[in-house]
C-alpha cells in the first residue's frame, strides 16, 4: 500500500534530520569570520551550521601562521579560551580567556595573524559574541626516523656506558617513531663495559619519565643479555628512558630520550570536545523543530493502523 510506505519514509526522514549534526573539517592557514557570524538567532525550522569561524576546526603543524579575516559587518575578536553556548551567550554568560593569545578588536575588513610555535589543541572564542567558538589543532612535525628529544637522528639500538662504567647498555624501540595509543616495545640490551659479552640475569629498573613526572616503573632482569618492556603512551611530549639501579647498585643508571607524538585519531577527539557545546544547541533546536512533525507521524501511524483493521 502507498500509505504505509509514506509513513515509513516520513519516520526515516525525520529521525535522520534529528540526529545529523554538521561538522566542519578543513585544512589551510586562513580562517574567515563570515557575514552575520555574531548573530545567535536563526529560524529553528532551518538550523544553521556551526559557522562562527570557517573552518571551525583547523589542523596545522608547529611553526604555521593562521590568519583570521573579518568579513562580517561588526567587530570580533579571536581570544584563546573557552566560549559558551548560544543560549548561555544571549543570557549574558561570558567566555573564559586562558591568556595564550588575543587578537584584540578586529574591525570589519581587517585581519589578524598568529604563529603557533607549540603543539596542542587551542580553543578560542569571540569576547563580544562568546558563543562564537573555534579551535586550532597544532601537530608536531613528525620525522620518519628515530631521534632523541632534541630531534637528533639516532641509530637504534642507542648504546651508552653506565655511570659506574661497569656495563655497556642500550635500548631500541619499535615502532621507531613513537605515537600515542600504540603499543611500544622497548628492547633493552646489557653487555660488559667492552660491549662484547652479554650480561645474564642483570637486575635493573626500567623507568619512563614524561613532562617531569614518572609515568612507569618496572623491575627487570636481563635474559641472556636482553629484556623487553611494553608501554602505551596516552600523552604526547618528550620522554626520558632510564635504566636505574643497574646490577643492584642504587646509583648506577643510564638515560636515553625521544619524543612521543600525538596519533592522528587523537585530534578528532579534541575537535569533538571543542564543539560539544554547539552540538548541544543544535540537538535542542532539532528537538524543538521536529516535535510538531513527530506528532504528525504518530497521527499517520494511527491512520495506518485504522486502514489495516479494515
Amino acid at each position: 500500500m502507498i500509505l504505509p510506505n509514506i509513513v515509513i519514509y516520513l519516520v526515516i526522514t525525520i529521525v535522520t534530520a534529528m540526529v545529523y549534526i554538521p561538522a566542519v573539517y578543513a585544512d589551510g592557514a586562513i580562517v574567515e569570520i563570515p557575514r552575520n557570524a555574531g548573530d545567535p538567532s536563526f529560524d529553528p525550522q532551518f538550523p544553521r551550521p556551526i559557522e562562527w569561524y570557517i573552518p571551525t576546526n583547523l589542523r596545522i603543524t608547529v611553526g604555521d601562521t593562521v590568519t583570521w579575516i573579518n568579513n562580517d559587518t561588526v567587530t570580533h575578536t579571536v581570544t584563546s579560551g573557552k566560549g559558551v553556548s548560544r543560549y548561555e551567550g544571549i543570557t549574558g554568560k561570558l567566555g573564559v580567556a586562558d591568556g595564550k593569545f588575543d587578537s584584540g578588536l578586529i574591525e570589519r575588513g581587517e585581519r589578524w595573524s598568529y604563529k603557533f610555535d607549540e603543539p596542542g589543541t587551542f580553543t578560542y572564542f569571540c569576547t563580544i559574541h562568546p558563543w562564537m567558538i573555534g579551535s586550532v589543532v597544532v601537530e608536531q612535525r613528525i620525522p620518519d626516523y628515530p631521534h632523541d628529544a632534541n630531534g637528533n637522528r639516532l641509530t637504534l639500538p642507542v648504546m651508552t656506558i653506565t655511570s659506574d662504567r661497569k656495563y655497556h647498555v642500550g635500548v631500541a624501540w619499535a615502532p621507531p617513531v613513537i605515537k600515542t595509543g600504540e603499543s611500544i616495545a622497548f628492547i633493552n640490551d646489557f653487555f660488559d663495559v667492552s660491549g662484547t659479552i652479554k650480561q645474564h640475569l642483570l637486575k635493573y629498573y626500567f623507568v619512563l619519565y614524561q613532562n617531569g613526572k614518572e609515568i612507569y616503573r618496572s623491575l627487570g632482569y636481563s635474559e641472556r643479555g636482553s629484556d623487553v618492556k611494553y608501554f602505551v603512551f596516552s600523552e604526547p611530549g618528550p620522554i626520558i628512558i632510564r635504566f636505574e639501579e643497574i646490577g643492584g647498585s642504587p646509583d648506577n643508571n643510564a638515560e636515553f630520550s625521544t619524543i612521543v607524538y600525538a596519533n592522528d585519531d587523537d585530534s578528532t577527539i579534541a575537535f569533538t570536545s571543542t564543539i560539544s557545546t554547539a552540538k548541544i544547541d543544535t540537538v535542542i533546536i532539532h528537538m524543538i523543530t521536529y516535535a510538531g512533525i513527530t506528532g504528525l507521524v504518530v497521527s499517520a501511524g494511527v491512520i495506518y493502523w485504522w486502514f489495516r483493521r479494515r
